[in-house]
């Protein structure tokens, strides 16, 4: 698989996959590191055919070399593992997720990610038992309480005893380091961070569509209908310079036209 998550809709074709004879009995012994193991030998193109909206906007995403959002790879890799994601880091090429977390069992595991598409590689267990904290709010709920504050564009979450350290941009679009309380999401402390592994892009404010009109008018698109905002795109319809119709994804930020599907 070449887009977004490739974890998505694939926890029941890994217990179909499973010998009949085992039942729901195997089924509830999947572990955390096991359904990392076999995405790598299922993922298929055919469980994305059917989020034809999410389709849409990884086109987009790897046009721009966009980046899949951290609250995104850990809600859909904890509900398809039963497993809980402790930290997830972008290395400084922008390109791969670093991954840690604990299974059903309590197996310190980790993986790595493409950025891009979501596949998981690499995957490893600590057979030493690391201990990791896993009480308190899990990521995509800390994340959203940051995000409610003004911060977004997160490169980095780690778990650090009772604390997240998390790095992302303020309003401004500069980096910074922010310290959360785990069991509550409090913020304890915000200092701006030496650096940011996150796209360039990420680092432009969010306008609204009316602030590109003027743009997508001298590439000769007209007769926009009504612009639907997703993420950081939007979707909305109009003419080309021939008139035929066009649905366009636009870049929130930049103002690029990602991709274009005629009707």
């Amino acid at each position: 698989m070449k887009k977004f998550l490739v974890v998505a809709g694939l926890t029941a074709p890994l217990l179909l996959a499973a010998p009949a004879q085992a039942g729901h009995e195997s089924a509830r012994h999947i572990s955390f590191e096991d359904v990392l193991r076999q995405l790598v030998l299922t993922h298929t193109d055919a469980s994305y055919r059917s989020r034809d909206r999410h389709h849409r906007q990884d086109r987009g995403w790897q046009n721009e070399r966009r980046i899949i959002p951290i609250a995104r790879l850990v809600r859909q890799i904890q509900r398809d593992t039963g497993g809980r994601v402790t930290s997830v880091r972008l290395k400084r090429n922008g390109r791969v997720y670093a991954i840690e977390g604990v299974g059903r069992g309590g197996r310190y595991v980790t993986a790595k990610a493409n950025a891009r598409t979501g596949e998981i590689f690499d995957v490893r267990r600590d057979r030493g038992g690391a201990h990791v904290a896993t009480n308190g709010k899990p990521i995509p709920r800390i994340l959203r309480g940051l995000r409610n504050r003004g911060y977004s564009n997160f490169d980095r979450v780690v778990r650090d005893g009772r604390t997240y350290i998390v790095r992302g941009l303020n309003n401004r679009g500069n980096p910074v380091r922010i310290v959360a309380n785990a069991r509550n999401g409090r913020v304890l402390s915000v200092n701006q961070a030496r650096r940011y592994n996150g796209p360039n892009y990420l680092r432009h404010q969010v306008r609204g569509f009316d602030h590109w009109r003027s743009g997508l008018r001298q590439q000769h698109y007209s007769n926009f209908g009504h612009a639907t905002r997703h993420d950081d795109y939007y979707q909305v319809g109009a003419r080309d310079r021939r008139g035929r119709d066009v649905t366009l994804n636009v870049c929130a930020r930049t103002g690029r036209v990602l991709h274009t599907a005629y009707r």
